[in-house]
Formats: C-alpha cells, structure tokens, sequence
C-alpha cells in the first residue's frame, strides 16, 4: 500500500475476508495509519460485541507473508547482535534484474541504483517505511457530494483535477463526472455508472454498489470545496516527495555543470509551484482592492514594493504613468549601435539609486564593460579615457567617489553569455527571494538560446512569452532589449515600425510596451539635413524614444540626448518643429 490506510480501506478488506458487509465506523483508529508494520485494532459489531484484529502494513512488491518472515528474521537478527542483510541483499539482488525496487523490509531508508543493459540508467530509487499521503475519506465525500448534487462539480472542477485523487477507482468515477459536465449531461449515480460501463470501468472501481457508499458517505454537498482543497493537498504533498525523488536523480547523475544541475533542480520544485497557479472568478471588489494599494503607492512613492518602477527620464515616467509598471514586458528596441544597451543600463541605475533592487542579464556584454559604462557616467569622465586609464589627477578622485556610490547600489548582474529561458527564471526567482527584485533588464532578446533552429521565429515567440509569465509571476516590469531588422536602413524613413521587430510578430503580441530608439544623425549626415531642412538644427546626439505600443496607456515620442563620451542619456525639452511623416497608432 501506498499512503495513509484508514478505517474505510480496514472495513473492505475485512469485508472481502468475512464476505460480510462491514462499516467503516465499526473499525475503532484514532488517525491514519501511516507506517509499516503490525497494528492492534478493535471492531465494534454491537454495544456488546467487540472483535481483536491485527492489521499489517506490508509495502508493494512483496506478499505480506514475506513481509512477516523479514519482521521476524529482523527480530531475531536484533537479539543475536547481527545485522540482518540477508532480507535487502535479496531484494537489491532482485533489483539488479531489472525488477522493480522494492522497499527495504526492515524499514531503513537506502538509495539503490537501478541497472539495465549493464549501463547506469542514471534513475534512483528513493525508498522510505513511510507512506505516501491521502486521505480516501475527503476523496469519497467529493464523489459523493457531485453525486448527490451534479451542479457542485463546478465548485472544485477549476481547481481539482483526476491526478489530484490518489485512490484509482475514485480517480476513474471523477474522470466520469468531468466527461458529463463537459458534454453538459445531468451527473447523478445512474448517469456516471452508465458513463463508467462505456469505458468498462464500473467492475473495477466496484460496481453500482460502490457508487451507492459513496452517496451515503457524505450527508451533504454543501462542504465540496471544503473536502476538494484537502485532496489537492495531498496531491502537492505526494508532488514534493517525487519532485524529492527526482531532485535525487540530478544528484547522482550529476554532470559537468553544477550551476546546471542546480537550475534543474529548481525548475522540478517550480513546476510544483507552476501547477498550482490555476486562478477562478474573483470579485470585482478584488481587483478594486488591488488598484487602490497601487494608487497610494503611487502618491506615497516610499512604497517600493507597490510603485512603479522610474526610468530616472520625467518625460518618459509621465507617458508611462509614472514609470515601468509591474508585470508588464517593455521591449525596447533599436538598431545595433544606437545605444539601447546603453539606455537599458541607465533605467537601471537610475531605478537603484531609488531604492530600486535591479537584475541585469547582459548576454552580450562582460560584467567588466558594464561597470566600465556605469562608471563612467556616473564619474562623468570620458568612457574612453577611463578604458585608457589616462586620468587626470582630479579625476582619479572622482572615480574613486563613483565607485563608492555605484558599490552601495542594488545592481546584480549576470554576464552568462549563452543561457536559455529556464536559467534566467531560476536565477531570478532565487535573486527575489535572496535580496528581493523590483525590475529585470535581459540584453538583449534575440541572444537568448532557445535550443533550437528550425524555425527562429517560434522561438523567440516562446522566449517573449517566458519573459511577460515571468514579469507577472514575480511581479517585476521585464526591460528586454531586441534587435531591429535591416528593413528599416532600406526605406527613405528610417523611422521604426513594429513591423520592423526582428524574427518575430509575437514579441509585439507579448509586450506591454513598445519603445524605439531612433536617432536621426545616425542615418543623416549634416550636408543633407541642412539642404533638406535649412531653417532646423541638424539633430546630433538627439535620441527620440518612439512609444509605439502601450498596452494601458497613450503613446508617443519622449527627445533625449546622448552622451556618447560618457555613455549615458539626458532628458531633453526638445520638439522638432517639422511634422513626422510616421505618427504612432
């Protein structure tokens, strides 16, 4: 057996034994049995008639006669002062033939490697004297309580799926009432035992009989919800102990990459984390709820944990209601060379000198060329100079003072250069939980590794999708930089459009929000412009942030200036006086 034995699961094997009906309240336990081994138990027949029986807990693979004989070998092993291998050295014998592991017979707890063809499968077989948990009682009073009112499956249907139900034959009658509810049939005890003698299951879960102890083991219907949250319980409870068994397996198998094995590890106690994500009809009222914490801590901007996150740019905090907002994904995009990365990097330190805890995925960049940036800007020394190392004497000084400044910043930064959707969620998940993270910035998209190459497209589908789950999943804006195509240096506009998002329609089906970094000068030299448009400045260094798609806001262009000795971006009160030929939609 696996999991706890109750008075039900007593009651029917006394019942097979006896051939005589017998009820499960006549079986006196004070809890679940949970542990192998030999129990003393008492039936109550009448007020005046009480029966001894012993019950024995004995594991799957072996009968319980065996099971007897190594209790007993393991007593006497125990008094003679030996240890009694002989019982485990045959079922590790037994297991070397490819059969399946069995448990120890004298309750210790080993780890034995299974074997075929000769070679490591790489699987372990984690045994334990425990059992797994479920409780058959609220199993049963689930079934029971649909068949007695079929319109209460909608209460736990959302939730509580048939893998939830540990018990096989509960599982196949609940599998029954989810086939009526779908194909919209009345589900009663006569319509789920016709459903169950189509798939010719009603003998093995115990005919009509079975089905009428379900009705009679619940009273009401009215505690569905009650007895559903207990079996999903126990379903997540019995997810942890094989997600142990798993995490077990990475261990031995083990690998050249730690770091690795580590994230798998991780991803198998997420996926528990995952399937318990499934959300139901809320309240209006909720999501009220929700909007006015939101709202007070955009008036009281102390509450970082609510607020928005700023850019450190007031033209572009204001066009996105006061910054990057949480779980929304922003895609910021541009050619190569006109400064996102630098721009992304910007956001970020801005947001930390706030009190702002930023994660930087640079897939591109070292982590040294990054602090190189950073310091630069901050020192406001010129980037290449500081690369040189040819400084003033002054200016050491002020290198100094920014380092100081920039090293009492939140800002962790991964300069991994190939690493795939699941490792930047595992990594950030632990960076929430070990130092907190308010905002994630991954440079840039198209770098990430997917796994595959047959069609790019799709992929970075999947990878835009990945990061807008993992913004909400942690409630974070997601800063993602991406890459232009070429089809924006071979039209007269160089202005981008969405259209122009590289390999990809779904990153702007994913996004949030859509920005462009566009910088005329970059495509203009200052010849044309000034015969083209005499009485306006030539644009040098001027940066345009083209808003092109906001998800819950308006759109629209946001001037800056671009440092490019100190790499950093500066707000601007700049606004063309010619008309743009594109206006964003």
């Amino acid at each position: 057996l696996y999991g706890s034995v109750t008075n039900a699961i007593i009651a029917e094997r006394l019942a097979e034994l006896t051939e005589k009906e017998i009820d499960r309240r006549t079986v006196e336990l004070d809890e679940p049995i949970r542990d192998l081994g030999t129990y003393d138990l008492t039936i109550k027949l009448h007020p005046e008639v009480e029966a001894d029986i012993s019950v024995l807990v004995y594991p799957t693979g072996m009968t319980a006669e065996q099971y007897a004989e190594s209790l007993v070998a393991a007593e006497e092993a125990e008094e003679d002062g030996a240890e009694p291998v002989e019982a485990e050295a045959a079922v590790e014998e037994e297991q070397d033939q490819g059969s399946p592991c069995l448990p120890c017979p004298r309750g210790a707890s080993c780890l034995t490697e299974r074997v075929e063809h000769g070679r490591p499968t790489g699987r372990q077989c984690l045994v334990t004297d425990r059992l797994q948990p479920y409780d058959n009682d609220a199993e049963e009073s689930v079934i029971g309580s649909i068949l007695i009112d079929g319109d209460s499956i909608t209460s736990v249907s959302a939730f509580l799926k048939s893998e939830d139900f540990y018990v096989q034959r509960n599982r196949k009658c609940y599998d029954a009432c989810i086939a009526l509810l779908e194909r919209g049939d009345a589900i009663n005890q006569v319509t789920v035992a016709r459903k169950l003698a189509d798939t010719e299951d009603l003998e093995s879960v115990g005919g009509a009989p079975y089905l009428g102890h379900l009705v009679s083991s619940v009273p009401t219907s009215v505690h569905i919800e009650h007895y559903g949250r207990i079996v999903r319980r126990m379903s997540v409870f019995r997810k942890i102990i094989r997600a142990g068994g798993e995490i077990a397996d990475l261990g031995y198998v083990g690998g050249p990459d730690a770091d690795d094995v580590l994230a798998r590890a991780e991803e198998v106690l997420y996926g528990i984390q995952r399937g318990r994500g499934e959300r139901d009809f809320a309240h209006l009222r909720v999501f009220l709820d929700q909007y006015m914490e939101q709202s007070g801590a955009l008036q009281d901007l102390s509450s970082v944990a609510l607020a928005p996150v700023i850019t450190g740019f007031p033209s572009m905090d204001e066009l996105l209601g006061g910054g990057l907002q949480r779980s929304d994904l922003v895609i910021l995009a541009a050619r190569p060379s006109l400064g996102k990365s630098t721009l992304a990097l910007n956001m970020a330190r801005h947001a930390a000198g706030e009190g702002y805890t930023a994660g930087i995925f640079s897939l591109e960049m070292s982590g040294e060329q990054i602090a190189v940036r950073l310091l630069a800007s901050e020192a406001d020394i010129d980037s290449h100079r500081l690369r040189m190392n040819l400084l003033r004497d002054e200016e050491e000084q002020m290198v100094l003072d920014a380092i100081g400044l920039l090293s009492d910043l939140p800002v962790h930064i991964d300069e991994t250069p190939f690493q795939n959707v699941m490792e930047i969620r595992n990594k950030s998940r632990r960076l929430q939980q070990e130092r907190g993270l308010d905002l994630l910035v991954v440079d840039y998209l198209q770098l990430v590794d997917t796994g595959r190459n047959d069609n790019r497209a799709v992929a970075l589908g999947e990878v835009s999708r990945a990061l807008k789950g993992l913004a909400r999943e942690l409630d974070i804006p997601v800063l993602a930089c991406s890459q232009l195509s070429r089809s924006v240096e071979q039209r007269p506009n160089h202005r981008p459009l969405l259209a122009d998002l590289r390999e990809s329609g779904s990153i702007e089906q994913d996004a949030d929000v859509v920005a462009f970094l566009h910088r005329e000068d970059q495509y203009v030299s200052r010849e044309d412009w000034e015969r083209k448009f005499p009485s306006e400045n030539y644009p040098e260094n001027i940066a345009e942030i083209i808003v092109s798609k906001h998800r819950n806001g308006p759109v629209g262009t946001v001037p800056l200036y671009f440092r490019n000795d100190r790499v950093r971006f500066e707000s601007l009160d700049y606004a063309p006086a010619r008309a743009m030929e594109y206006v964003p939609v």
